[in-house]
């Protein structure tokens, strides 16, 4: 029997655009696209996400975490960088650094 993540236990870190950047590697150059490209429940499409934080999670998953561009709801969106050895080695480091 295979155990379930509990994946609203997920600690995250507060992160800096530049330290998202740094764990994305070669991939930062998506950044923008990624932050063009979140989906929004009540504008039923993709839009920009605005006013993010940016966070890292235990997974080595980076979070924004803003609002909508079209209507102000709140939008997330996750990127699985934490599926990257390289990458998920940096986010460590970040996360290391701030304990």
């Amino acid at each position: 029997m295979i155990k379930k993540e509990k994946y609203s236990d997920r600690s995250k870190y507060k992160i800096t655009r530049e330290q998202a950047e740094y764990i994305m590697g070669e991939n930062k150059k998506h950044l923008k696209l990624i932050e063009g490209n979140v989906y929004c429940g009540k504008c039923c499409d993709s839009v920009t996400i605005v006013n993010h934080i940016f966070y890292i999670d235990s997974f080595g998953d980076i979070i924004l975490d803003g609002k909508c561009k079209k209507c102000g709801s709140h939008v997330v969106r996750c990127t699985e960088t934490g599926e990257n050895k390289e990458a998920y080695a940096r986010a460590q480091e970040v996360i290391n650094k701030q304990k």
